[in-house]
């Protein structure tokens, strides 16, 4: 037993001392820049995995980037908050982008971390609705000016149906189960976590059906051209966390 026990620490002291080199020569030249704080307007979501990953593997640290999370109902009013100054950094679908753009609201889309299909139509099937051409005449919530007010319209326009034939009542994301379980509506159109608390309280009343319609979504980091002027080493040492995290996921 003592033999094993001075060939596992014989072997783990090359191992530490590999690890304390190769720590002091990658992070040496680092500490010639300042750290610099990013500010970041997220909604909580999955969507999020590289930003996430890039912060617990302290990627973002290694390459002196401080971030700050700052947390907001959808992406539309995680840009408006950029728009107002409130982040340096968003995090929202392609669908804003192209709205604020429209807009003439100058933001820029500086990378896409992720494409999905995570939003759900969530229905009340006590109240008769059976199929996706019941929805006609009933009130939908969703929350409006995102993308999943356009997957419902694009859904009802797949299924013979126009969004007028629906009322839509605009619903903040985070208030999705409580509306629905509250009776207010007969369906919503929503993402996770809310798909499944919804399921998880109102059980087989509930019938589920992806809102996509097999079209994929996008999400971006989004900023503004002010800003990204202003700070062209920051945004590269950012991306490359997001890329350093991509790799690391890969792995």
């Amino acid at each position: 037993m003592k033999i094993n026990m001075r060939l596992k620490l014989a072997g783990l002291v090359p191992a530490f001392m590999l690890l304390v080199i190769g720590s002091w020569s990658c992070s040496k030249g680092d500490y010639s820049r300042k750290v610099e704080t990013v500010t970041i307007g997220v909604t909580p979501i999955e969507l999020n995995a590289l930003i996430y990953v890039a912060d617990e593997h302290r990627f973002f640290n290694n390459n002196r980037v401080q971030v700050v999370f700052k947390d907001y109902d959808t992406g539309v009013a995680a840009v408006d908050g950029l728009l107002k100054g409130e982040a340096d950094i968003a995090l929202a679908t392609e669908f804003v982008i192209v709205g604020k753009l429209l807009k003439k609201q100058a933001v820029l889309d500086l990378a896409t971390i992720d494409k999905s299909m995570v939003y759900y139509i969530i229905a009340r099937a006590d109240r008769g609705i059976k199929a996706t051409t019941d929805l006609k005449g009933k009130r939908i919530g969703v929350s409006r000016q995102t993308n999943t007010e356009f997957y419902l319209g694009r859904m009802l326009d797949l299924n013979g149906m126009r969004i007028q034939q629906v009322t839509m009542v605009d619903t903040k994301a985070s208030d999705m189960v409580g509306t629905m379980a509250g009776g207010d509506v007969d369906a919503v159109v929503t993402w996770e976590p809310h798909a499944t608390q919804i399921r998880q309280q109102m059980g087989n009343t509930v019938i589920i059906w992806s809102a996509q319609s097999g079209q994929v979504s996008f999400w971006s980091v989004v900023s503004t051209p002010g800003w990204i002027k202003q700070h062209p080493d920051l945004v590269r040492q950012f991306l490359k966390s997001l890329a350093q995290a991509e790799e690391y996921i890969i792995q």
